[in-house]
């Protein structure tokens, strides 16, 4: 744990960084409602926890392209459990550790998220800009995910089921790759911001 606190080095004790990505799908006519997303396309929600070794700790997979971040966070087993077995049942180390968040997450004693609003002093700016320097990883990590596997960019199928599957398989593979030192060209990391 203490290496992968070091890798976030703008706060000691943060174990990961949260956010979450759409994998873009097919889906049925009569479904398309819920899985537009903000982008207008219909997709699934992909939310990550990664540590400072771009390796995924947790992946929650399948709620529609509509849902906002904060509330396929709140459903999540991870929080769920957290929320009803303290932070130990997630952080193994000590409750010291934290993940951090970007502001559609909601704060809490073991998630650290942003200041909001315009009126914030000097401090909160400085804690803001701290954060966005270490949370940027994690949208790095989606780049190398969808960069590395490039069929979760859009998964080709009607049954939502499998996409969930095949986007989880990618996850797996991806921490297998990094966990066995595998690269790959930095030429998946041209995806533009909105395919990410």
């Amino acid at each position: 744990m203490r290496d992968i606190s070091e890798g976030f080095k703008k706060y000691p004790g943060v174990i990961g960084a949260v956010d979450d990505t759409h994998i873009f799908v097919k889906v049925e006519k009569s479904q398309q409602d819920s899985y537009i997303d903000r982008y207008r396309r219909t997709s699934i929600n992909l939310m990550a926890i990664c540590d400072s070794n771009t390796l995924f700790t947790y992946v929650f997979l399948g709620y529609p392209g509509s849902a906002r971040d904060s509330r396929v966070f709140k459903n999540s087993i991870m929080c769920k459990n957290i929320e009803r077995h303290g932070p130990n049942f997630y952080f193994l180390d000590t409750p010291k550790n934290y993940i951090i968040g970007d502001s559609a997450f909601v704060l809490r004693t073991w998630l650290i998220t942003p200041y909001r609003g315009d009126n914030v002093t000097r401090k909160q700016k400085f804690h803001n800009y701290c954060l966005s320097s270490d949370r940027v990883k994690i949208e790095h990590y989606f780049g190398a995910y969808k960069g590395r596997w490039r069929r979760v960019q859009y998964i080709n199928t009607y049954n939502i089921c499998k996409a969930v599957e095949i986007a989880t398989a990618a996850c797996v593979l991806h921490n297998f790759c990094i966990l066995h030192k595998d690269t790959w060209s930095n030429d998946f990391f041209e995806l533009t911001w909105t395919e990410i």
